[in-house]
């Protein structure tokens, strides 16, 4: 049992450095959504009664010996797909999709665990260094990505679902799979993409993703129909310029013309309130976040920790950058929420938890910094 002194102790030890991005990013996030549901809504007191469920959170997940909590993976993990495969049967259909378990009035989306829960999976099975040197050392961590991916397509959600091949990429590649293995994770892994192309996906999803990348060649009744998301978000963007127009000020904000600007598309409210400055901002705060996580895995000794790390960190920068993405046009529309920024309680307790383990991690890593992680 860690008495007060030994609490107080590892608290000293916190990485304050990921607070600031942290912080900053819950900030806009909290004015960004207060923006887009100013003419009613409840979503602002909502969220930050997430954002305390959180903190409360990440106080055990921060104290509480990360190396304790690998023993409870494979029963989370087991748990977890378990939840996933209970949705397809008795999940609510809510958006033509069965994505959420109503838990006391509240909507919560099992994927967004699922994703925690596998990186603590992966870093357990990969933590002792075992060089995946050979195709039969890969069938832990492939199968540990690909099972929790395929049953959340069938939900269906491609965004979710795609998060967890750079997860599952970044973890393996740090566990020390040589230069040809990974080449041929990668071959192996670009033919199940295009085999859950021909075979999985449905067709307004492949219609969303060729409208995103045929864009310029649509015609007006192709952008007011599959392309009316992206659409309304690329004339929000454009029309944000340098500046923006102002907080509370963006005219398809504010005419409700912008869908789900709250969630989804928060990033086009940011470009058309705040600019092109404004979204530098964001975007170079979310670069210090996912270098900070990364330099706590670089410093820490341990395996598992240093998996865990670079699992949060991978998931953070890759949700980011495809919630961006999504908006810009740069990929199809998909469900994707903007981490810390976006309106969402499983979201925001996920992102929260996930960094609470990186403190963890940072608690318990050398008091001063290695040369080598080797």
């Amino acid at each position: 049992m860690v008495g007060a002194s030994g609490v107080l102790d590892r608290l000293r030890r916190l990485d304050l450095v990921i607070l600031i991005p942290v912080g900053l990013l819950l900030a806009l996030g909290l004015l960004l959504i207060h923006s887009a549901t100013s003419e009613g809504g409840d979503q602002v007191p909502r969220q930050l009664r997430w954002l305390v469920i959180g903190v409360l959170l990440a106080i055990p997940l921060t104290l509480y010996p990360y190396t304790r909590m690998l023993r409870f993976a494979p029963i989370l993990y087991i748990a977890g797909l378990a939840s996933l495969v209970g949705l397809y049967f008795f999940g609510p259909t809510i958006n033509h999709a069965k994505r959420w378990i109503i838990i006391g009035g509240q909507q919560v989306q099992p994927s967004e665990l699922m994703k925690l829960v596998t990186v603590l999976l992966l870093a357990r099975s990969l933590r002792f260094g075992r060089v995946l040197d050979r195709t039969r050392k890969w069938i832990v961590p492939l199968t540990v990505g690909v099972l929790p991916a395929a049953l959340i397509v069938v939900q269906p959600d491609l965004g979710t679902a795609l998060l967890f091949a750079p997860l599952a990429f970044s973890v393996v590649l740090v566990s020390g799979i040589p230069l040809r293995s990974l080449v041929l994770l990668a071959v192996l892994g670009a033919v199940l993409v295009g085999g859950g192309y021909e075979f999985v996906l449905r067709d307004y999803q492949k219609e969303r993703i060729w409208t995103a990348y045929n864009y310029d060649r649509l015609t007006a009744s192709q952008r007011a129909g599959p392309a009316y998301q992206l659409n309304q978000s690329l004339t929000a963007i454009s029309g944000g310029g340098l500046n923006g127009y102002g907080h509370g000020e963006g005219e398809f904000t504010q005419a409700g013309m912008l869908p789900l600007d709250y969630n989804d598309f928060i990033f086009a409210v940011l470009a058309e309130e705040h600019g092109f400055v404004g979204c530098v901002v964001v975007v170079l705060l979310f670069c210090v976040l996912v270098l900070v996580v990364f330099r706590v895995a670089w410093q820490t000794r341990d395996p598992a920790g240093r998996l865990i790390c670079v699992g949060i960190g991978t998931l953070i920068g890759a949700q980011a950058l495809v919630h961006m993405a999504v908006t810009l046009g740069l990929a199809p529309t998909t469900g994707m929420t903007l981490p810390l920024v976006s309106y969402g309680g499983s979201s925001l307790l996920v992102t929260i938890a996930g960094l609470a383990l990186v403190q963890n991690v940072a608690i318990n890593r050398p008091r001063t910094p290695i040369a080598s992680t080797r």
